[in-house]
């Protein structure tokens, strides 16, 4: 009998790989595409109702792509990120999820039942602020620009204390009627000269009851009650009204409208940066969280008045994050008229709180923020120069008492 010959060598690898193939789930043979072409796939969920995706870009390290729904944009690392972000990417944003703090404690299957007014309530502002620990101290620089390119430079202290005792899901409950405080708030000017040692004091309210709002002139060493109504007026050297400095109880009519991706809108050649980065701005170099590729919620404000200073907002505040990213305010005939990008920085625990939770080493917190007024051509760029979390503060201090004192240092008031 003749013995069978032996098969070439090629054709035994063929036959090996075809064997292979076939025992193999055709996903894994999709992933492995997927891998080989459009990058790692690194995470990936539900969310909205649609995939909310991110993928290492293919031969590009340090990208990735970004997919929600029909929605896709590459998130690229850049200057004047912090080294987390610049290292996780998009990541960075996803991991928001897992965070099981106040606010972070809402599962993102609660998140997404929210109303307009929940994301008002307990997302747009607070987030950046009550992250972790509840108090907040530091100095920060604004930088005024006329549409001439004149600039004028001021500094200023600023410092918040939340009172979250007892709270649960909501920062504010509208039913409530203790009108016990839940945000105090000072605000002193240290530059320029006209503006030093002008200071301002807050202390809003659970419920129904009005914030209380003081204003300290130092000319004439007085302390002067503020009425609501001044909601509308534009503070001093900058382009801001009062009311978005201390719009933490929602006063205004909220809809949603959507979701999308979140992304910078297109450059504005008189607001003189480019993607988010200030070029006249002497911190160039300053880190900030731009919110790029996170998943937002879309609502529109209304007013609650027709004599408002704008007639609608439509604001984009992170599903992962809970943040504030943008807003653009427009008139009765729909032209915008003022433009917010709200940024953040990283910031690490204070002196009393040595670590933060869950791993953490750092809290997204209110950072550089660029503001443009399109009726006059003036705008803003605001960052913090140094900022402490949850310092060692008298609660005490948060009285008109201490505006008369004139506080010139940021540790004025440490213990």
């Amino acid at each position: 009998m003749k013995k069978p010959g032996h098969l070439p060598s090629f054709l035994l690898a063929s036959m090996g790989a075809v064997l292979l193939c076939l025992s193999l789930p055709q996903g894994a043979l999709a992933q492995d595409a997927k891998g080989k072409f459009s990058g790692k796939q690194l995470f990936s969920k539900m969310v909205l109702g649609k995939e909310y995706r991110i993928e290492s870009a293919e031969g590009e390290a340090g990208k990735y792509w970004v997919y929600w729904g029909d929605e896709k944009m590459k998130w690229e690392p850049k200057p004047f990120y912090p080294d987390e972000l610049n290292q996780k990417g998009p990541m960075f944003y996803a991991e928001h999820l897992e965070l099981k703090f106040f606010p972070y404690n809402n599962p993102l299957e609660e998140r997404e039942k929210f109303t307009a007014f929940e994301v008002q309530n307990c997302c747009a502002f607070f987030a950046p602020f009550v992250a972790g620990p509840i108090d907040l101290e530091d100095s920060f620089e604004s930088h005024l620009y006329s549409p001439t390119g004149y600039r004028r430079d001021k500094t200023a202290m600023e410092f918040n204390k939340w009172y979250l005792e007892g709270r649960t899901k909501y920062v504010w409950d509208k039913d409530s009627t203790s009108g016990e405080p839940y945000r105090k708030y000072l605000f002193v000017f240290r530059s320029p000269q006209d503006l030093q040692k002008t200071a301002f004091l807050q202390i809003q309210y659970q419920g129904q009851k009005e914030d209380d709002n003081f204003l300290y002139n130092p000319v004439v060493r007085k302390v002067r009650r503020l009425a609501t109504a001044n909601r509308q007026d534009v503070i001093g050297g900058l382009v801001l009204r009062q009311e978005q400095n201390s719009l933490m109880t929602p006063i205004h009519n909220y809809k949603m409208l959507g979701s999308q991706l979140m992304t910078l809108p297109e450059v504005d050649p008189t607001l003189g940066f480019e993607g988010g980065e200030d070029k006249q701005s002497p911190a160039t170099e300053y880190k900030r969280v731009d919110g790029l590729g996170e998943p937002c919620w879309v609502y529109e404000t209304t007013p609650f008045r027709e004599d408002w200073w704008f007639a609608r907002q439509v604001s984009y505040v992170g599903l992962f994050t809970l943040v504030n990213w943008r807003i653009d305010s427009f008139d009765r005939d729909g032209r915008l008229i003022q433009r917010v990008i709200w940024d953040q920085e990283l910031s690490s625990p204070g002196p009393v709180s040595k670590k933060t939770p869950e791993g953490r080493s750092s809290y997204l917190t209110w950072g550089g923020s660029t503001f443009k007024d399109y009726t006059t051509g003036f705008w803003a760029v605001t960052y913090p120069s140094e900022r402490t979390l949850n310092p060692p503060l008298p609660d005490t201090m948060y009285n008109t008492n201490t505006l008369l004192q004139e506080p010139k240092t940021v540790d004025f008031y440490r213990k």
